[in-house]
């Protein structure tokens, strides 16, 4: 295998290290401004509700893809994008 190749492979862990790594980072500055994503969260359904919301704005995002509304699609993920920052780098 050529090492252009293996970048990609070696390169997709590494973001992934680095979100979570900065997620950790992030936690304690968000938990001391009061940002929390759910109202109890010592509750057993988060990880479910988190789960249902992804699946159900991945499979609108797909069905954007599939009837060909790849404007809108990049609006949409601009925005989400745009609040993201907002609500990690706000408080």
């Amino acid at each position: 295998m050529e090492l252009r190749n293996l970048v990609p492979l070696a390169a997709m862990p590494a973001m992934m290290i680095a979100v979570q790594l900065l997620a950790i980072f992030l936690s304690h500055p968000l938990q001391a401004a009061g940002v929390a994503a759910f109202e109890d969260p010592t509750s057993v359904a988060n990880p479910f509700i988190f789960l249902a919301i992804l699946l159900v704005f991945t499979l609108f995002l797909l069905a954007l893809l599939r009837f060909g509304v790849r404007k809108l699609l990049g609006v949409i993920i601009a925005i989400s994008l745009f609040f993201t920052f907002l609500y990690v780098f706000g408080p």
